[in-house]
């Protein structure tokens, strides 16, 4: 597969794919976990690494500086 860079300098092959993209919306409104899990229908333990490899490819070091630079390239 090809990756393209976006106008933000962004690599395209690190786009979220559809469930990442919901997990980042339920994130934003303010749910758990737990909650976010049960939404998704997978583990708690699957949300949160899926948590970790998305703050990992966004630079992020915690959840509130993930959701703003998800916000920035649109991923939300």
């Amino acid at each position: 597969m090809r990756s393209v860079t976006t106008p933000e300098g962004q690599d395209s092959a690190d786009e979220p794919n559809l469930l990442e993209r919901k997990l980042l919306a339920l994130l934003a409104q303010g749910l758990t976990d737990a909650a976010v899990a049960k939404r998704l229908s997978v583990s708690v333990r699957t949300e949160r690494r899926m948590v970790a490899e998305l703050m990992h490819r966004l630079g992020a070091s915690g959840r509130f500086e993930a959701g703003v630079k998800a916000a920035r390239r649109r991923w939300i």
